[in-house]
């Protein structure tokens, strides 16, 4: 069972890096900052920021269809009342894109997916009290939605500028109360980095 779980892993992955279209094939880098609103459960929901980081991979799925997978850091801090907080998130997302084009230099893209977050590290800071607490971790699984442009910047280089929207759809781990991710918007900004075979 797992030659056959390697096997037809390794057919799919080979499938989409020679596929046609190489700008859509490519490696990318982006970073962004958006807004949110961080719930605990039945204790308090506040308005909070986020920075991101991301390095990811594009595969080619069938004409101006790709799929967008990576390993994203998050940062996310905010605050309530006497309390201030900061959690780290690794987050693994996957979402399907369709471009306006495949041959232009430039096009529009909109997509969905999923994102695998797991959150690593939350520290608490009671002002009040000027005392440290550590948060629980615990697993998010949210959705995302997105909106952005493509444009050629270089020979073999891509400028992408996008607007997404996530939100939490269950979370595990949680014994105190779960955390929720809410109402997501973020802007991103990235360069993605492609082989061209012509």
């Amino acid at each position: 069972m797992k030659k056959i779980i390697s096997l037809s892993a390794l057919v799919f992955f080979s499938c989409f890096g020679y596929s046609q279209t190489e700008k859509m094939n490519g490696w990318f880098v982006q970073g962004g900052f958006g807004m949110l609103q961080y719930e605990k459960e039945n204790t308090y929901r506040t308005n909070a920021y986020s920075t991101i980081g991301m390095l990811g991979k594009e595969f080619n799925v069938h004409n101006n269809f790709s799929l967008i997978t990576g390993v994203k850091g998050e940062s996310v801090f905010g605050s309530y009342d006497n309390l201030a907080f900061k959690s780290m998130f690794v987050t693994v997302p996957v979402q399907l894109r369709l471009y306006s084009s495949s041959e232009s230099n430039s096009a529009f893209y909109g997509g969905i997916g999923i994102e695998n977050k797991f959150k690593i590290y939350e520290n608490i800071d009671n002002v009040n009290n000027n005392t440290e607490t550590k948060g629980e971790n615990g697993y998010h699984l949210g959705g995302i939605a997105e909106i952005g442009y493509r444009t050629k910047a270089h020979e073999n280089l891509d400028f992408l500028i996008g607007l997404n929207y996530s939100n939490d759809i269950l979370q595990v781990g949680y014994d105190n109360g779960k955390n929720k991710l809410l109402n997501g918007i973020n802007l991103s900004i990235g360069f993605e980095f492609y082989k061209n075979n012509k």
